[in-house]
């Protein structure tokens, strides 16, 4: 028997006409509104996720779905949210985090109330929960003098890491002795899942920030930034 695959899974059968006018047009405006450089090679990408977003609100076209963006604004978010590819886990690049650590413990406070860290991507919050842990543990309290800011663009990641919560298969890379330490684990429904402590969720706030902006609503006075 033949098999059956969705529209917009095949690259010879789509429900849209999908020209490589439409895929460069994309691109430009994606790069225009967020400075994404979309990878010439994800055509078939762009197609899965934006024919979403037309059987959405309805459209027959990508012609439409341009002129729709141009007469929503707040769409160009969903737009931005359907072609943003997140990437991250805990811990990653490990050498980060331990020469943060290393820093911290060998430049204390002088005068100041807090340390202040800006993530300027943080994804789904694998990357401030690190840095949170990080800071705890250099600083031996679960309540340290920390305040993180977690920035991305994309508004759906940024509910995510907000909730904190996380398929436990996430922290295969992490130390039993921390993963006692800074996460809860799901009983009943919430089984297979687990939930990062309270304590490292006071230390960050999560902002939805695009760097292309010409004001970022952060404060001055970082200690340090990671990307």
């Amino acid at each position: 028997m033949k098999e059956v695959r969705h529209a917009d899974e095949n690259l010879d059968v789509r429900e849209f006409q999908y020209t490589p006018d439409d895929f460069e047009h994309v691109r430009r405006l994606l790069y225009q509104h967020s400075g994404i450089n979309l990878s010439p090679s994800k055509d078939q990408m762009v197609y899965s996720r934006l024919a979403r977003r037309l059987r959405h609100v309805g459209l027959t076209s990508f012609a439409q779905y341009f002129a729709y963006l141009e007469q929503h604004e707040e769409e160009w978010q969903q737009f931005i949210n359907s072609l943003t590819t997140n990437l991250t886990s805990f811990f990653r690049e490990h050498h980060h985090f331990e020469m943060l650590a290393a820093h911290v413990r060998k430049h204390p406070l002088r005068g100041r109330k807090k340390w202040r860290i800006w993530c300027s991507a943080s994804s789904t919050g694998e990357e401030p929960y690190s840095i949170a842990m990080t800071m705890m543990e250099a600083l031996d309290s679960f309540k340290p003098p920390v305040q993180i800011i977690a920035s991305d663009i994309d508004t759906g990641v940024l509910n995510v890491a907000r909730q904190g919560i996380y398929p436990e298969s996430r922290l295969d890379q992490i130390d039993d002795a921390t993963k006692k330490r800074f996460f809860l684990r799901g009983k009943g429904g919430a089984f297979g899942k687990v939930r990062v402590r309270p304590e490292l969720q006071a230390l960050i706030e999560f902002k939805q920030i695009n760097l292309l902006d010409a004001q970022w609503d952060i404060e001055d006075g970082l200690d340090y930034i990671l990307p």
